[in-house]
């Protein structure tokens, strides 16, 4: 089968781990090719498309759905599946989630168009801490830590943001500023801010076609909350308790689909031995193959079953 590993130019051969699950397809018998998304490629040559990291999708969404739709128009099989692409690209599928039952951090949601007033709902919600962010970002990209000190100041800079797509520089976060889609009056998501997570930090539960493979746990560094590696995380193996797992199993059991993806990462924060969720991962979800390389041969062995 020649199966496509679809990334972005910043990445084209992959990231390490997904540089694992090539060799795994490849020492299977496939023609296994990392691919970029927005290159020229004969997309018709391909059996099968696995999305892996194309991570500037966030800045550039409207881009990259149109060739999620491009793809399913030539009905090239595609991991995961466009309907479940597009809906788990903004962070609102958080609010469906939650009307389902999944306990995600106390939120208030800002429709583009409507002024956001950061002081107001730490007030309003009696709030120490809170975390804002657009409800369309990946790898805390204009995400931005707070207390009601720093509200008002930060309130002016997000409706700068809003209107013209640039951060103030004390504030900015961007690896790909040449490619940045400018989206003003995008929504925005308010949250509390858990401090569990400068404890105990972030749980990633990783499911193949529903079963579970591994967790990793990422801790942030000294002073700093964001978990990700290039912001100084640590990543590591972790064995959750069975109740745990379960719960993880709940969320995805919750997703508006009748099948269930091949790859997906539930991430959360707990609290009293409850999945606060975080992220339900679909779209282009690093799976941590190079903290668990055991996971590669989970993940084919579940894909070709899938084929």
């Amino acid at each position: 089968m020649k199966i496509g590993l679809v990334t972005c130019s910043d990445l084209p051969a992959l990231i390490p781990g997904d540089q694992l699950l090539q060799k795994e397809l490849l020492a299977r018998g496939h023609n296994a090719q990392a691919v970029v998304w927005d290159s020229e490629v004969e997309w018709e040559s391909f059996d099968c498309l696995i999305i892996r990291n194309p991570w500037d999708y966030s800045w550039r969404i409207t881009e990259f759905l149109r060739w999620v739709t491009h793809i399913e128009r030539l009905e090239i099989l595609l991991h995961n599946p466009p309907a479940m692409i597009r809906w788990n690209s903004s962070k609102g599928y958080l609010r469906e989630l939650q009307t389902a039952g999944i306990a995600i951090p106390e939120t208030e949601w800002i429709p583009s168009g409507v002024v956001l007033n950061l002081k107001r709902i730490l007030e309003e919600r009696k709030w120490q801490e809170s975390v804002v962010k657009p409800l369309i970002s990946a790898s805390a990209r204009d995400t931005f830590r707070f207390t009601i000190n720093e509200a008002d100041e930060l309130s002016a800079e997000i409706a700068k943001l809003r209107k013209t797509g640039v951060m103030l520089a004390k504030h900015s976060y961007d690896l790909h500023t040449a490619h940045r889609e400018a989206r003003p009056e995008r929504d925005w998501m308010v949250q509390e801010f858990l401090p569990e997570i400068l404890e105990s930090g972030e749980f990633s539960f990783v499911f193949f076609n529903g079963n579970y493979s591994h967790t990793i746990n990422k801790t942030p560094k000294a002073g700093d909350y964001r978990i990700q590696q290039r912001h100084g995380g640590t990543y590591r193996a972790a064995a959750p308790d069975q109740n745990l797992i379960s719960q993880a199993r709940t969320v995805l059991s919750k997703i508006p689909f009748d099948k269930l993806p091949l790859y997906a990462r539930v991430d959360g924060i707990i609290r009293n031995n409850q999945l606060i969720l975080t992220e339900l991962e679909l779209l282009e979800p690093d799976l941590y193959f190079a903290t668990c390389p055991e996971g590669v041969k989970r993940f084919v062995d579940i894909f070709e079953e899938m084929s």
